[in-house]
């Protein structure tokens, strides 16, 4: 049995604008979360009651329900950062409670400040190229204003993807999440697609963000991957199946009316339908402000091959600490093997599962963890799945 150390964790607020450190959060009933290509959340309640407690908390009242940065860290290392949004104190409870998202939602309050559009990209643009720009740009101050700059640094390398013809007009007010959610649907086939990152460490004692823009992925695929979950040796597993959000027929629409709108239907590739067994034909629409015709046809591309079997979202839930693979050891993006022994084999009669009566190995991809650390006992992950990417 390998020895873990005991889990510290421990919750601070840190000014948006200058990365000041504002207090230490005693944060009780904590829960967060990490999404792959979105904002994961936070939840926390604060015993203001407590006259301990409301001294700690008394500077980020003083911020009137304005944001702040909050991070948690385990052991020395942030583990989750994002922007507390909503406060709420009720007499009764004698308790503030907080929430929050990670710092991708800062994007989804920002519109771009600059034209992105044929005119400034008469050749076209990589897409990962034209994402680093509207990231930054909403950053600059000169463009933006006062208060646009919370330091999130962008990383960004060519991602080899087709070029797109730009179609995001200033005029337009598109949000800058908007512009990511287009962007990070895009797939071409024997490249890949466009993930997004934001990381949070500590650099000589203060903390740093940044976004990465990844291709073909972010995390390790499993070729490369030593992930694995043993189902038989876990605290609890799902394993949830919809078939109202998959589709056979994706139709992508792109801004405009009638002719001038770009259209893209696409059918989910290697997806047999009407025979025995088969799906039946099911379409879904997604509509976006994109305007140009090959983005949309590399966003149709992509959401096919997303949607096109019933989306299945497992999960496992296992100790922080746990022995094999505990919090840390793995990121939101990489593959990892969930493996079942078939169910009553052999002499012995081993016993696997009755939902896979023949056993399960297959590779899956971790796009999101649920964390809960409670007052007493262990503290929990509950790691989300979906199919690896196909390019």
């Amino acid at each position: 049995m390998v020895d873990r150390p005991a889990e510290i964790w421990t919750v601070y607020a840190y000014d948006l604008n200058t990365n000041v450190l504002i207090t230490e959060l005693p944060a009780e009933d904590l829960e967060f979360s990490s999404r792959l290509n979105g904002a994961g959340s936070i939840s926390f309640n604060l015993a203001i009651g407590t006259p301990k407690v409301a001294k700690l908390v008394e500077p980020i009242l003083l911020y009137e329900g304005r944001p702040f940065a909050v991070y948690v860290d385990l052991n020395g290392v942030i583990v989750w950062g994002g922007i507390a949004w909503t406060g709420s104190y009720t007499l009764k409870s004698d308790a503030l409670a907080i929430t929050g998202s990670e710092f991708y939602s800062y994007f989804e309050q920002r519109i771009i400040v600059a034209d992105y559009t044929e005119v400034q990209y008469p050749s076209g643009v990589d897409p990962a190229v034209l994402l680093y720009q509207v990231y930054t740009d909403a950053q600059n101050v000169i463009l933006a204003g006062a208060g646009s700059n919370i330091g999130i640094t962008v990383v960004n390398s060519s991602s080899g993807l087709p070029s797109i013809t730009a179609g995001y007009p200033l005029s337009q007010y598109t949000v800058v999440a908007q512009v990511s959610t287009d962007l990070i649907n895009v797939s071409a086939p024997g490249i890949g697609g466009l993930d997004i990152q934001i990381t949070s460490q500590w650099v000589g004692g203060i903390p740093v963000n940044k976004l990465t823009l990844w291709t073909p992925r972010v995390g390790t695929a499993a070729t490369a991957s030593g992930l694995s979950f043993d189902l038989t040796n876990v605290i609890d597993f799902s394993w949830d199946t919809d078939a109202t959000k998959s589709a056979t027929t994706i139709i992508a629409t792109g801004a405009g009316n009638g002719a001038d709108m770009p259209v893209q239907q696409t059918n989910a590739p290697g997806v047999p339908v009407g025979g025995l067994g088969q799906s039946p034909r099911l379409d879904r629409v997604f509509s976006t402000s994109a305007q140009g015709q090959d983005q949309i046809a590399l966003m149709a591309n992509g959401l096919a091959a997303q949607f096109g079997k019933p989306v299945t979202t497992p999960t496992v839930t296992l100790s922080t600490n746990d022995e094999t693979n505990p919090l840390g050891s793995w990121i939101v993006g990489d593959d990892g093997r969930l493996f079942l022994p078939p169910n009553n084999t052999g002499d012995q009669g081993q016993q696997g599962n009755p939902r896979f009566p023949n056993g399960l190995n297959e590779y899956w991809r971790v796009v999101q963890n649920e964390v809960t650390v409670p007052k007493e006992g262990i503290a929990t992950v509950v790691i989300t799945f979906n199919q690896p990417p196909i390019y």
